[in-house]
């Protein structure tokens, strides 16, 4: 409801209020509506309008694309900035001194580059202190923040580290990581280098070992019923061969009388 409330206040009084405390402007418009009275002349009527406010044209940031060339023409000392990156040379040709991008659609390599060339970088939507913090190291020149009250307390990057430190920690990191695998490699190889070598023999022999003693049971009932079995037929044979041994024996004996008989009868 308070939102609803509130009124826009007009260019003029927003220029007169930039006036009063040397403040910079950034002109960022989109053409009105086709409805809209100021539908074609929307350019013109708000130069007009900047130029009679009395500020100093160094103050005023264009980053309207549309009839840049007659703005530049009109007003030679606005700062005129695009909301497209481009090449170093097109920026050039068309007189932009900065680029106004949203945070997330730049690296800091680039605001770098661009720096090196007097290309200045605008990022918006800046809120966070720490996001702040990132972009004040990474050498942007300015934000775009709806939470100026915040971010005007934040007097240096909320956390800085040195180059040396850095460095440290990186080196100290690696010889962590260089000790942790070194000590895996040594561990490894001291239990493979432990375990004994078996040939095929004494891995079957191993494995017999290693049977159950249920299974161990087993086989020594089987063996000693087979040993108690063998013993028992092999006295009944030996029995039976003895009484056909003696039977022979007496049939031997008595053919050997008869034949001696007949010798007497001779």
């Amino acid at each position: 409801m308070e939102a609803s409330n509130q009124s826009l206040c007009k260019l003029a009084d927003v220029l007169t209020l930039a006036v009063h405390w040397n403040k910079s402007v950034m002109v960022n418009l989109w053409r009105p509506p086709r409805e809209h009275p100021f539908y074609a002349s929307w350019i013109n009527v708000t130069l007009e309008t900047i130029l009679e406010s009395g500020i100093a044209q160094e103050l005023v940031i264009w980053l309207p694309e549309e009839d840049r060339q007659m703005v530049r023409q009109v007003a030679p000392g606005f700062q005129q900035m695009s909301s497209v990156k481009e090449n170093m040379t097109v920026l050039r040709s068309q007189g932009i001194t900065g680029l106004n991008l949203r945070y997330n659609k730049i690296d800091a390599k680039e605001v770098r580059e661009y720096a090196s060339d007097n290309i200045s970088t605008n990022l918006y939507l800046v809120n966070e202190p720490w996001l702040y913090s990132v972009l004040w190291c990474a050498g942007v020149q300015s934000v775009t923040s709806d939470a100026c009250q915040v971010l005007s307390e934040v007097q240096a990057p909320t956390w800085i580290m040195s180059p040396g430190e850095y460095y440290m920690i990186w080196i100290t990191s690696d010889i962590i990581s260089i000790t942790i695998v070194v000590g895996i490699f040594i561990l490894q190889k001291w239990r493979l280098g432990s375990m004994r070598t078996y040939n095929p023999e004494q891995i079957m022999l191993s494995a017999a070992v290693r049977r159950s003693s249920k299974d161990v049971n087993i086989m020594k009932e089987k063996l000693i019923f087979a040993e108690i079995n063998n013993g028992v037929s092999n006295s009944d044979n030996d029995s039976l061969c003895s009484e056909s041994g003696f039977e022979g024996f007496a049939d031997d004996a008595s053919s050997l009388g008869r034949g001696r008989a007949k010798m007497r009868i001779n």
